[in-house]
């Protein structure tokens, strides 16, 4: 499972705090392999093969974690058995 990142913010979001809220930025200069500022979704988890994610959850620094894990707290879409994987509980 895993999360989507998107180079802009659709108006869709924009319009919707709650969507909004689960936003989480991810800076190039933190991650190489993004040219760009990005968005990771945190509202919603979707399935991928193993091979198809970009980077693990060893990858991410810990200002980064801690910032998907408020957004994924936050999330009205995200199911409670995910959410507690996620968030450790």
């Amino acid at each position: 499972m895993g999360f989507l990142v998107n180079s802009e913010l659709s108006n869709f979001i924009l319009k919707r705090p709650d969507l909004l809220t689960c936003q989480v930025v991810l800076t190039a200069s933190d991650y190489g392999f993004l040219k760009n500022n990005s968005y990771l979704d945190c509202g919603q988890i979707y399935p991928f093969d193993d091979d198809v994610l970009m980077i693990s959850v060893s990858d991410i620094n810990k200002k980064t974690m801690l910032a998907i894990k408020t957004a994924v707290s936050k999330s009205k879409t995200i199911e409670k058995q995910y959410k507690d994987l996620i968030l450790g509980c």
